[in-house]
């Protein structure tokens, strides 16, 4: 967990010196949001890089990373729903350009669920 975070920090902060690694980072840890037990640890790391005030670009992943969040909102954890819920705003927030409307939608109805 402490690697993912290291690395969601370096990607925050070094994003835009990145250049293509940002891509396989933004990969990588889209695929740990698929382990559980490194789940919640993928979610604060892109959330870190979602919210960084270099706005990297994350329009190759956004739309995939979107998806996978939404359906952790059906998830009995909690804490992973929060997590979740806060990555997905700094993605709206910070990077709302990079998403596709049906995106959009699902993630809309989704959350819709949550209120």
């Amino acid at each position: 967990e402490a690697a993912i975070t290291c690395v969601g920090v370096a990607a925050a902060a070094l994003g835009d010196a990145m250049g293509d690694r940002l891509d396989k980072v933004l990969g990588l840890l889209l695929e740990r949001l698929g382990n559980e037990i490194t789940r919640l640890a993928a979610i604060k790391a892109i959330t870190l890089v979602a919210q960084s005030s270099l706005l990297p670009d994350l329009a190759a992943v956004a739309p995939a990373i979107v998806k996978e969040l939404a359906t952790f909102l059906r998830k009995a954890n909690r804490p992973l729903r929060q997590a979740s819920l806060t990555a997905l705003d700094a993605l709206v927030v910070h990077h709302a350009a990079a998403l596709r409307d049906p995106d959009a939608v699902a993630l809309v109805s989704e959350a819709a669920s949550l209120v």
